[in-house]
């Protein structure tokens, strides 16, 4: 609003035109907000409709609309296979912002070592009940393969987290099945303290977005 008015106050006799560039995500409540000031809003899309057209050796301009396109394609991406966040653009920003954190391999595996320990923790189970429990829980978010979940079932029982044991099924056949140690009980504890002092994080940048807690 201060610049509205800087502005109209350097060119009283023009007729001035407001546009305010989206190129980011963020809360639509808060552009709704700059529209209700008579802003005009071009977003993302209609810039890289223009910028996309246009041909030039300018490697500030190909680099910027590059930049864009990359969030573009994030963006989308995000619309399409990240439906556990209400749909929203601060959503969308968040995801972009932490996207190449949350899939570091190490952040990936401690969350689904967390997650394998709080099945075992609710019932001693075998290597593909643990799949299929954790793709029924998470609503098919979480699909481990079994070159993924043996590993790392055998990693746990290196440190003790689980053990495991041979049960004979009523189909006779033998299954391997694992369970939670003191140890992991006490390991899955403090990951569960760490977790919801991440999730908090996350729901003050989303601004009060819901998530689910372990």
């Amino acid at each position: 609003m201060d610049y509205k008015i800087q502005i109209n106050e350097h060119y009283p006799t023009k007729k001035n035109k407001f546009i305010y560039l989206i190129t980011k995500n963020d809360d639509w409540y808060y552009y709704s907000g700059i529209r209700d000031l008579s802003f005009d809003i071009v977003d993302r899309q209609m810039i890289l409709d223009f910028m996309n057209k246009q041909q030039t050796d300018n490697d500030i301009f190909n680099d910027y609309k590059d930049y864009l396109n990359k969030i573009e394609i994030e963006t989308n991406s995000f619309n399409k296979y990240h439906n556990i966040i209400t749909n929203s653009y601060a959503a969308e920003g968040f995801y972009l912002k932490l996207k190449n954190i949350i899939m570091e391999k190490n952040l990936l595996t401690g969350s689904t070592t967390m997650l394998l320990l709080k099945l075992l923790e609710e019932a001693d189970m075998y290597g593909y009940q643990m799949i299929d429990e954790l793709t029924k829980k998470s609503k098919n978010v979480f699909e481990l393969k079994a070159g993924t979940l043996y590993p790392l079932l055998h990693t746990l029982e290196q440190k003790e987290l689980v053990t495991s044991y041979e049960k004979t099924a009523d189909n006779a056949k033998v299954r391997k099945y694992y369970s939670l140690t003191e140890n992991g009980h006490n390991y899955l504890n403090e990951k569960k303290k760490e977790w919801k002092t991440y999730t908090s994080a996350v729901n003050d940048v989303l601004g009060g977005a819901t998530f689910a807690t372990v």
